[in-house]
């Protein structure tokens, strides 16, 4: 399984942590407990307003595949898209 392909991370995943991260500032400690526990994806819910940012800070994390879900706007999905 490729490290670097994002479906092939997450066909390989057993489990697949659906978080609602309240503040931005806890994404990059809580990317970094993931990874040490194992995990190696995760979504992020578009249900906080750092949202966005959490998703930019996680995605940005090596070693862990990021998607964004629970939209409750369409531009929620335009801004989930930017942030990678």
């Amino acid at each position: 399984m490729s490290d670097t392909d994002p479906a092939a991370v997450l066909d390989g995943a057993r489990v697949l942590p659906v978080l609602t991260v309240p503040s931005a500032a806890t994404a990059g400690p809580l990317a970094d407990a993931l990874v040490a526990g194992g995990a190696r994806c995760a979504e992020v819910t578009f249900r906080t307003p750092d949202a966005e940012q959490v998703l930019k800070t996680m995605a940005a994390h090596g070693g862990l595949t990021v998607g964004a879900g629970t939209f409750l706007t369409p531009d929620q999905v335009d801004r989930a898209v930017a942030a990678g």
